[in-house]
């Protein structure tokens, strides 16, 4: 998020953005992810960087499915604190390109993350001369990759969100 953006957010917004949405996603993708490394590599006596079960595999599906998985989960919430009243709507953030709809964000944030992340990693993966790694070298790597990706993207969900979302109606007066 561009410093522009932040200067017309109130402090509620700005908490909610990078602390709930960054800081919180870091974590709990470093960990989500590291954890499912472990489960489907720990008995793999290396993972190669092509083929079946790899690190190319893996980065590819990490980078579709973490955004879209984590659009579907951040969405609702963060329109709910917004029609609840208990976050202030954001300025219009969404507008144009960003699906209304929340399925069709998934899949288009999905897609967008999926051709900027996955070849700039695996071409980095090339240019270092990464043939494969061992089963806990590549737990490391999903995890700090899904941590990073989920701590880049998350905020930027939640902005278009909040910024979307129809504030909280006032209860109508029934005249007496």
């Amino acid at each position: 998020m561009s410093a522009g953006i932040l200067d017309y957010l109130t402090p509620e917004q700005r908490r909610f953005l990078l602390l709930d949405n960054g800081i919180g996603p870091f974590f709990a993708n470093l960990v989500i992810n590291g954890t499912i490394a472990w489960l489907l590599f720990r008995n793999a006596a290396r993972v190669p960087l092509w083929g079946h079960s790899s690190i190319a595999g893996d980065t590819i599906a990490t980078s579709f499915l973490l955004p879209a998985i984590t659009c579907l989960i951040v969405t609702p919430i963060a329109r709910g604190r917004v029609r609840s009243g208990r976050l202030p709507a954001a300025i219009d953030a969404a507008r144009g390109w960003i699906p209304r709809n929340m399925c069709w964000r998934a899949v288009l944030i999905g897609l967008v993350c999926l051709l900027a992340l996955a070849p700039l990693t695996i071409s980095i993966l090339v240019a270092l001369g990464i043939g494969r790694l061992t089963p806990w070298q590549f737990v490391y790597f999903k995890a700090t990759f899904a941590a990073v990706e989920g701590g880049l993207v998350t905020p930027f969900l939640a902005l278009w969100a909040i910024a979307e979302a129809p504030t909280a109606m006032a209860p109508a007066t029934q005249p007496v």
